[in-house]
């Protein structure tokens, strides 16, 4: 029987005048490369974008890359789709330089942006299948839509995902990293996305999924007005925080194993969804007011009552308060820098 040739591995490197990503004259080093054409990089081969000054390497028909580099101060544009595949490397993107991706990107290895500037210029599809990290330059989202499947580690740079809806699906992952991250709508579909940085949500969270804080350091700011639409969030973690922040009015979700620390600041009426647990600290700060609604809700921290508001919680004739011993048992208090009296319908204390 006849066995077929194996596929030899290339390092095929850009001239600095660049080109089109199907010209053979655009590569050196590219002898044997099995792209698009023969001599061109493909899916068993190294592309190293090194163009200068204002040069281009242009994808200009769809390509399938085993790993692509963007030297710092090279620009690469696609004007075709183009895939990273780990069939034969490790698919593996790496950006210092410009990217500029004007058609459907898919990249199925690690996503490294170190430097220079990645802009998803059109309305096409950008598919990231292994961890993102961000540890410098510029991840220009504008109204671009993405979808993660490995997760997004933003350490350095600036992030902005902008309007397009950011769609965390298919594998359990997390977001984090050392530099807060701002995300306008986020999507979690049927996996759980465990946040473990400082993560500000400003539009809408939503999904068939899970948002999950998921270390004493997670924070979750939720800056929307309404309610949020996430099947799941859990936040129970001993240390880890979330924040109502918005402007206005906003409904508290009730997560499935109750809060560690509640925030609810800056302004309008925050009210309760249902019945809440708050096993940290419970904070009502800026003018912002907390409706009770007609349930029960059990604390077990500390109330720091730092709000403005004249009546900085409304209750109806069926509401109660517990305040419950924590575990291990300590001395709890409710202060703050109010001055308004707290009416509660009533109040349990089981604190020993």
């Amino acid at each position: 029987a006849l066995l077929a040739a194996p596929v030899s591995a290339v390092t095929c490197t850009s001239t600095a005048a660049g080109g089109n990503w199907n010209a053979v004259g655009t590569w050196t080093g590219c002898a044997g490369g099995n792209g698009p054409v023969a001599n061109t990089p493909g899916s068993a081969d190294t592309a190293i974008i090194a163009t200068a000054g204002a040069s281009v390497v242009t994808v200009n028909v769809a390509v399938t890359a085993g790993v692509v580099t963007v030297n710092a101060g090279a620009r690469l544009t696609q004007t075709q789709s183009l895939t990273l595949s780990t069939a034969t490397l490790s698919g593996t993107l790496n950006a210092a330089g410009i990217l500029t991706s004007n058609n459907v990107l898919t990249v199925n290895g690690p996503t490294n942006i170190t430097a220079g500037t990645f802009s998803p210029a059109s309305a096409s599809a950008r598919t990231f299948v292994g961890m993102v990290t961000v540890s410098g330059g510029t991840w220009a989202g504008t109204t671009r839509a993405a979808t993660f499947r490995g997760g997004l580690t933003v350490n350095g740079g600036t992030f902005t995902a902008g309007t397009g809806v950011q769609t965390f699906s298919t594998n359990n992952q997390t977001i984090g990293g050392t530099v807060a991250i701002s995300i306008p709508r986020i999507t979690v579909t049927g996996v759980t996305l465990s946040n473990s940085g400082n993560l500000t949500v400003t539009t809408a969270l939503a999904g068939t999924g899970g948002l999950t804080n998921g270390t004493a350091a997670s924070q979750l700011h939720i800056n929307f007005t309404g309610a949020v639409g996430i099947t799941t969030l859990t936040a129970a973690v001993a240390g880890n925080l979330v924040d109502y922040a918005f402007a206005g009015a906003q409904t508290i979700k009730v997560p499935a194993s109750g809060y560690q620390n509640l925030t609810l600041r800056t302004s309008g009426a925050k009210t309760a969804a249902g019945a809440l647990t708050v096993n940290g600290d419970f904070t009502l700060g800026g003018s912002a007011t907390f409706a009770a609604g007609s349930t029960t809700h059990n604390f077990a921290g500390n109330w720091i009552i730092d709000t403005s508001a004249a009546t900085p919680i409304t209750v109806t004739t069926t509401s109660r308060m517990n305040f419950n011993s924590p575990a291990p048992a300590a001395p709890r208090s409710i202060g703050g820098t109010t001055a308004a009296t707290l009416a509660f319908a009533d109040v349990f204390i089981n604190n020993t």
